[in-house]
């Protein structure tokens, strides 16, 4: 189990450490100790995006707000979708990976993508899994349900149904 445990650490760590971008969360560490195994990224001061949908009520987010955020998502997928020599496929994107930190500089909240080494047939077991494997039934392509491979098609599909979500709260 802590083999399994390691391999699926690296995958994430290598998966971070070849994106540089804005709209991605940026990967400061990492600690392979056996029993310690951990991520340190970098912070996210408001949560997910999920959180902030969920804070409606007491802190509204403005429909200025909604489209930085939202373009936030679509230029981190974008880079991620833009990887050579292959596309990095996300296979779980949803508000819950999807961070939010403010830009100290301007106040900006910027939209930071998380969880996509993980995300990509990882073999974890949890309760959002698909039958076939990986993503989360409510974010996925009707393709995914099947024993199709994780896709950028079924990425956008998510961005869509993410757009939906800050669209409706």
């Amino acid at each position: 189990e802590a083999a399994k445990a390691s391999k699926v650490l690296v995958r994430e760590v290598r998966a971070m450490a070849a994106v540089r971008h804005l709209n991605v969360v940026t990967l400061l560490g990492v600690c392979v100790e056996p029993g310690k195994l951990a991520i340190v990224m970098e912070c996210a001061e408001k949560g997910t995006l999920r959180d902030r949908l969920d804070a409606h009520t007491t802190d509204p987010l403005l429909a200025w707000r909604r489209f930085q955020l939202l373009f936030g998502v679509l230029n981190g997928m974008r880079r991620l979708h833009a990887h050579t020599p292959r596309p990095i496929v996300h296979a779980d994107l949803k508000s819950l990976n999807v961070l939010v930190a403010i830009d100290h500089q301007t106040g900006a909240w910027v939209a930071k993508i998380t969880d996509f080494g993980l995300a990509s047939g990882s073999g974890l077991s949890t309760t959002t899994r698909t039958r076939t494997g990986g993503g989360t039934l409510t974010h996925s392509a009707p393709e995914s349900l099947s024993d199709a491979p994780p896709s950028v098609a079924a990425d956008v599909y998510a961005f869509g149904i993410i757009a939906w979500e800050v669209a409706t709260g």
